[in-house]
Formats: structure tokens, sequence, C-alpha cells
């Protein structure tokens, strides 16, 4: 698998938090794994992802980059005020 950093800015006003994301939402198939990982299909790819000081550290098995598609599934660009 490949590693990749999907970067969040650690200074927003609305804090990212992965395991809150995937353990408090509606969406029921994120798996949590050993050492803070959790684990998803989206879009047919098997993404594993844990939270660190930069924002989210994601392993695929994919060749594409999946940056856009976190970046639209975790809504990253919403004007979280505004909604």
């Amino acid at each position: 698998m490949k590693k990749h950093q999907l970067v969040i800015d650690p200074n927003d006003k609305h804090p990212f938090d992965l395991a809150e994301i995937t353990t408090l939402g509606q969406d029921f198939r994120w798996r949590k794994l050993r050492g803070g990982w959790y684990s998803v299909v989206l879009d047919g790819n098997l993404i594993h992802m844990r939270q660190n000081d930069r924002g989210v550290e994601y392993m695929t098995d994919s060749d594409r980059d999946l940056t856009d598609l976190l970046h639209s599934y975790f809504r990253l660009d919403d004007d979280i005020d505004c909604i």
C-alpha cells in the first residue's frame, strides 16, 4: 500500500477529528484497526487512514490520487459557518 497525506489546517476553528467522524457519524462502513487506523472502502478503493498533526495520512493500493475524493467525502471545502 502507498502512503499519502491529506493536509488539514490545524488552526481551523472547526477542528477535524477522524475518530469522531468514523465512530459517531451516520456512516457505518468504517472499521477501527490497531494503532489509530480506520479502514473504509470509498469509490471502490480500500483506504486505511489515521490522523496526525498535519491532517490525515492514508494508505491505499490504488494508483489514483485520492485527495479530491477524500476532500469531497469529508466536505472539507464546505463553509461550516454558512451552513
